[in-house]
C-alpha cells in the first residue's frame, strides 16, 4: 500500500486547551534578549587582538547559541503539544488502490455483560458501530463474515463471505445483545473453521470485538483458559487478528445473584421465608440501593440496603400466600449500569396442603397391622382414618394409603412425596413413573423391612438400573443377644440438615432409639449419609436425582425391625423431616436460568396447550412435544432466552397452567476487565493489537493506533531533547551528534517502525565515532593543522 503525496495528516487534541502552555515556549527567547552580552570598548592595547578573535568567530558562536536556543524552544512547545495528547489520522481517500482484498471476518460479544451501559450507551452498540464503520471504511473486494458469542443460538451469523455492505451492514443492525452467558470456546472454534474455508485471493482479518470480561477471557479453569488460548493463537496464526475493547472505564455492579424460597413446600395460609442474597461486584465505595419485594406484581415491601465491596449481602423475608395456586416473587434492586440483574424471579407453587402418597404392603385385622400405619399416625396423628384407602387430613399435610399392587395406577402428579413402606418389589413401568417423578421434583422415602426383595431392588433401582437408590443393598444384620448387640443410632453431633430439628434438644429420644434388625448398604458415590447407627453402618441415607430428593432408611418404618416408632418420642418429628427434606426441592423444575429448557412429563392425554413467554409470544406445544429415553412423553421448550416468568398452559381432561421462573446467569455480572502487563499482551499472551474504539487497519504504521497516543511518542522525543540540551550545553560538537541521532531515530522509526529507528540511531553514532576517531588519530586532522597554519 503506497500514500499519495497529497495526503493530509487530520491532527486532532484530546485536550486542546492545554496548548495554551506552547506560550511557554517563549521563555528562552525572552531570557536571551534580556541577558545577552553587551559590546563595550576599552581602550586597551592588547583589546585589539581580542576584538578580531571574536569577530573570527563570531559567526560559529551566533550559530551555536541559535541552535540552543531552537532546542530549549522546541522542548517547551512538545510538553504543550504532549499534554494536549495529539492523535494524527488520515483519509481514506489518500490512500491509494494498490492494496489486496481483505476477507473480514467479525466476531461480536453479545453475551450479559454486553448490555451495561455507560453514559447511555451499552458496550453492544458500541462494538457494533465499530463493525459498521469497518464495513463502511471497506473498499470493492473486501467480502464479510459474522460470528455472534452467545448462549442458545447458533455462533455463525454469515457463513458465506458477502461482499454487498448494504446486507451486511442490515445484518449487523439486527442484532441484539442477549440475556445468556456465551460459548467463546465454540465461537473461536467456528471462526477457524470459516476461516480454512477458501474465500479466493486476498488476506484474512478477524475483528474480535468485547468487553474483555475477565471471568470470560481469563477463566479459573486452567483446562477453559488452555482451550481458549490455542484457539485464539490458531486465528492469530492464519490472519490478522485485532481486538476491540468496549469495555470501557472499570465499573462496579450490585446484582441479585439468588432467590429462593426456605420453606421445602409453601402452604396456604402458612408462612414461608423467601432468602434473596445480594452482591457487589467492583470496586469503591459501600452502595446505597433500595430492594423492593412484589408478589404476583404487586409491591409489598422495601428497605434499603449498603453493600459491602466486594461483598455479598443475604435478605431475608416471610409472607403468608391468602390462596393456594401459581404465585411469582421478585426481587428488585434500584438499577445501575447492568439493571438486567437488578432482578430475580422466583415461581412458587402454593398448596392447600402437602400431598403425601403412602404405599404399603401388609393390612390386617387391626389397623397397626399396616406397614404404614405409624407413617400416617407421624404425619397426622389426630385424622388417621382406620381405612388402608382412605385419606386422612391435617392442617398441612393430606395423606393417601394404597397397595404396593395399586401403584402403577395412580396418578403421581398430584402427591408431593411417595413414602414406601416395606414394599417387596417394584416393576419396571413403576420404576420408570417413579424416576420421571422423582426427577421432576418430587420426593422419595424409602423404608424397608422383611418383605423386601433386596435382589430386585439392587437390579431395578440400583446403578445398573433407573439408579435411584442412594446405596446398594446388602445383608441382614440383626441382633440375637449373643453376637450381636441391638443398634441404637448415632446422630454425629446433628450435622446433616435433616437432623437440624434435633440440635440443643437434650432427651430428644433420638439416641436412645433401639433397632433390632436393619440391611447393610453401601452408599454410593453421590450419596450421603445423614444418620447411623452406632456400629458404623448407615441408618438414613440421601441422594440428589434430578430436581428431588431420595432417602433411603434401612430399617422398617413400622415397629417389626426397630423400636422407633412406638417407644421413642423423636419418631414423629423425623418422619415429618424425612417428608420435608425429599421434598425440598419440590418446584426446583420450574426455576432455570436463560437458555436452560423447560421440561415436563405429560400424560398420555395432553393434546394441545401453549407456552407464554414473558414478553406475550407463544409456542404450540403440539410442536414441542416428544419421548424421553423411558418412552415417557414430554413437554420441552429450549426457547427461553429472556428473562421472566413463562406460563405453561396445558389442556387435558382438566385444563392446569403453570408457572417457570427464568433468571440470568449472574457469572456475568462481575464487570472487571481482563489485565495484562501491556496492551499488546493483555489477552492471554496473545501478541495482537488491542484498541479502544475504531482502528483503520489499512492505514500506513506512520499513523498513531487508537489505545496508543501519539503522546507518548513526542515525550519520548521530549526526553531525547533534554540529553541533547545538557550535552549541547556541554561540548556543541557532541550535542550537535546527539541530535543527529535522535533524528535519525525518530524519522526512521516513524516511517519504518521501532526496530528501524534504533538501527538508524546506532549508524549515525557508529559513523561518528569512526569519523571522530580517524581525525584524532589519523592523517586527517584538519583542524589542527589549520590551527597551526594560523
Amino acid at each position: 500500500m503506497t500514500i499519495d503525496t497529497g495526503s493530509l495528516l487530520a491532527l486532532g487534541f484530546g485536550s486542546p486547551w492545554l496548548l495554551l502552555g506552547a506560550a511557554l515556549a517563549a521563555i528562552p527567547a525572552i531570557l536571551h534578549l534580556l541577558f545577552r552580552r553587551e559590546h563595550r570598548a576599552e581602550p586597551f592595547a592588547a583589546n585589539r587582538f581580542l576584538a578580531e578573535a571574536t569577530r573570527k568567530h563570531s559567526r560559529r558562536l551566533r550559530f551555536q547559541h541559535w541552535v540552543l536556543l531552537i532546542v530549549r524552544t522546541t522542548i517547551l512547545l512538545l510538553v504543550a503539544i504532549a499534554l494536549a495528547r495529539p492523535v494524527l489520522d488520515i483519509s481514506d481517500a489518500d490512500i491509494s488502490n494498490d492494496r489486496t482484498n481483505v476477507h473480514h471476518l467479525f466476531i461480536l460479544d453479545a453475551t450479559l455483560s454486553m448490555r451495561h451501559s455507560d453514559r447511555g450507551q451499552r458496550r453492544f452498540d458500541r462494538g457494533r458501530t465499530i463493525l459498521q464503520r469497518t464495513v463502511e471504511a471497506s473498499h470493492d473486494g473486501d467480502t464479510f463474515r459474522l460470528l455472534v458469542i452467545r448462549g442458545a443460538g447458533p455462533p455463525v451469523v454469515i457463513a458465506q463471505a458477502a461482499g454487498r455492505r448494504p446486507d451486511v451492514l442490515a445484518e449487523l443492525d439486527r442484532l441484539e445483545p442477549t440475556w445468556e452467558t456465551g460459548r467463546e470456546v465454540e465461537t473461536l472454534q467456528a471462526a477457524l473453521a470459516l476461516l480454512n474455508t477458501p474465500t479466493g485471493s486476498g488476506r484474512n482479518r478477524v475483528s474480535l470485538v468485547t468487553d474483555l470480561q475477565r471471568s470470560t477471557w481469563t477463566p479459573v479453569d486452567p483446562g477453559l483458559r488452555d482451550r481458549l488460548r490455542r484457539a485464539l493463537s490458531s486465528i492469530r496464526a492464519r490472519s490478522e487478528l485485532v481486538i476491540y475493547d468496549v469495555g470501557g472505564p472499570a465499573a462496579s455492579n450490585a446484582a441479585v445473584v439468588g432467590l429462593a424460597s426456605e420453606t421445602p413446600v409453601a402452604i396456604a395460609g402458612e408462612p414461608v421465608t423467601l432468602r434473596a442474597t445480594v452482591s457487589h461486584f467492583g470496586t469503591g465505595d459501600p452502595l446505597q440501593r433500595q430492594v423492593e419485594w412484589h408478589v404476583d406484581d404487586r409491591l409489598v415491601s422495601r428497605r434499603g440496603l449498603v453493600l459491602v465491596t466486594g461483598g455479598t449481602t443475604t435478605l431475608d423475608w416471610t409472607h403468608r400466600f391468602a390462596r393456594a395456586g401459581e404465585h411469582h416473587i421478585e426481587v428488585r434492586l434500584s438499577g445501575d449500569g447492568l439493571p438486567d440483574d437488578d432482578h430475580r424471579h422466583l415461581a412458587l407453587p402454593v398448596r392447600d396442603r402437602l400431598q403425601v402418597l403412602l404405599v404399603g404392603n401388609r393390612t390386617g385385622s387391626r389397623p397397626d397391622d399396616a406397614s404404614t400405619f405409624y407413617v400416617d399416625a407421624a404425619l397426622d396423628p389426630g385424622g388417621l382414618s382406620s381405612e388402608p384407602n382412605s385419606r386422612a387430613h391435617s392442617s398441612q399435610i393430606v395423606t393417601t394409603s394404597i397397595h404396593g399392587r395399586r401403584l402403577v395406577d395412580n396418578d403421581l402428579e398430584r402427591p408431593d412425596c411417595v413414602v414406601l413402606c416395606d414394599v417387596p418389589r417394584l416393576d419396571r413401568l413403576e420404576v420408570s413413573r417413579l424416576a420421571r417423578f422423582v426427577a421432576g421434583g418430587g420426593g422419595l422415602v424409602i423404608g424397608l423391612g422383611s418383605s423386601i426383595d433386596t435382589e430386585a431392588w439392587n437390579r431395578l433401582l440400583g446403578e445398573q438400573g433407573a439408579n435411584l437408590l442412594p446405596g446398594r443393598l446388602g445383608n441382614l444384620v440383626a441382633a440375637d443377644g449373643s453376637t450381636q448387640a441391638a443398634a441404637v443410632f448415632d446422630p454425629a453431633g446433628y450435622a446433616h440438615p435433616l437432623l437440624s430439628v434435633f440440635r440443643g434438644l437434650d432427651d430428644n429420644g433420638l439416641a436412645t432409639t433401639v433397632t433390632l434388625k436393619y440391611l447393610r448398604a453401601q452408599p454410593h458415590q453421590a450419596s450421603r449419609v445423614a444418620l447411623a447407627f452406632d456400629s458404623g453402618d448407615p441408618a438414613i441415607l440421601c441422594r440428589r436425582f434430578g430436581h428431588g430428593h431420595v432417602v433411603l432408611v434401612t430399617t422398617s418404618l413400622d415397629a417389626r425391625w426397630t423400636t422407633w416408632p412406638v417407644l421413642s418420642t423423636s419418631f414423629p418429628p423425623m418422619v415429618h423431616e424425612l417428608v420435608r427434606f425429599a421434598t425440598s426441592s419440590r418446584w426446583a423444575a420450574r426455576n432455570h436460568l436463560v437458555g436452560q429448557p423447560i421440561t415436563r412429563p405429560v400424560g398420555s392425554s395432553t393434546t394441545t396447550g401453549i407456552l407464554l413467554a414473558p414478553d406475550g409470544s407463544q409456542l404450540p406445544i403440539q410442536d414441542l412435544l416428544s419421548k424421553n429415553s423411558a418412552g415417557g412423553r414430554r413437554v420441552l421448550s429450549n426457547q427461553t432466552l429472556m428473562p421472566g416468568i413463562y406460563r405453561l398452559s396445558l389442556e387435558r381432561p382438566s385444563a392446569t397452567t403453570e408457572s417457570y421462573g427464568i433468571n440470568v446467569d449472574t457469572s456475568e455480572s462481575d464487570l472487571a476487565a481482563t489485565g495484562g502487563p501491556t496492551l499488546r499482551t493483555g489477552l492471554l499472551g496473545i501478541d495482537s493489537p488491542i484498541y479502544t474504539r475504531w482502528h483503520n487497519a489499512d492505514a500506513p504504521v506512520l499513523f498513531d493506533q487508537p489505545g496508543r497516543p501519539l503522546g507518548r511518542i513526542l515525550l519520548g522525543v521530549l526526553l531525547g531533547l533534554l540529553l541533547v540540551e545538557a550535552t549541547m550545553a556541554w561540548r556543541f560538537l557532541p550535542g550537535v551528534t546527539t541530535l543527529g541521532m535522535l533524528l535519525a531515530t525518530v524519522i526512521a522509526g516513524w516511517w519504518a517502525g521501532a526496530m528501524a529507528g534504533a538501527a538508524a540511531g546506532l549508524a549515525v553514532a557508529a559513523a561518528t565515532a569512526l569519523w571522530t576517531r580517524r581525525n584524532r588519530y589519523g592523517r586527517h586532522r584538519w583542524w589542527s593543522t589549520a590551527g597551526d597554519t594560523a
